[in-house]
């Protein structure tokens, strides 16, 4: 697992899907600025209705932030996902590390990961880290980075995938994290 992954992760935002996609440019934008777009191939899965889900999961409370993640699988059988999002109340990538430590807390269990890399994404500042982790009992492999959105905007994406799904869908994956564009 020291392949660096431009992958980013799961969150709370106010974070509103301009348009649905299946096989192609999903947009995000906040308070009606487009923020960045994402493309996603031919085969996945997206499902844009988090917020129902949450609620069903009990990890969101009519009144708080509003949850707008974009996640995506393959459509084949294995077990991956990856989520997107703006990191709410998060402006610079400094805040995101923090940000990042408080997803474990309720996302994962027994995280070993690495130490934060910094680098760009199609000229946008990021960092990221990967390593292994529980869930719900199963061991799997996760990539989480932040990159600048935009100068007040952090975008977060979270893989996490049993392990060797990485390996199984390494292509696909690369190009979903390189076709993260900012918007200005």
């Amino acid at each position: 697992m020291n392949r660096s992954r431009n992958v980013c992760g799961l969150a709370i935002a106010a974070l509103v899907l301009v348009s649905p996609a299946f096989g192609e440019t999903v947009e995000y934008a906040r308070d009606g600025e487009v923020l960045f777009s994402i493309d996603y191939p031919d085969g996945w899965i997206i499902d844009t209705d988090f917020e129902a889900e949450a609620k069903e999961a009990g990890t969101y409370q009519d009144g708080g932030p509003k949850i707008d993640i974009v996640e995506a699988m393959p459509a084949d059988d294995t077990r991956a996902w990856i989520g997107v999002w703006i990191a709410p109340e998060v402006a610079n990538l400094e805040e995101a590390v923090e940000y990042g430590r408080s997803l474990s807390e309720f996302l994962l269990a027994d995280v070993e990961a690495s130490d934060p890399e910094t680098g760009t994404l199609n000229g946008m500042d990021k960092i990221s880290i990967e390593g292994v982790a529980r869930k719900d009992g199963n061991e799997v492999e996760f990539g989480l980075a932040f990159f600048q959105a935009s100068e007040d905007a952090v975008g977060a994406v979270l893989y996490v995938g049993e392990t060797g799904a990485w390996d199984e869908h390494e292509d696909e994956l690369e190009a979903i994290a390189a076709s993260i564009r900012s918007a200005s």
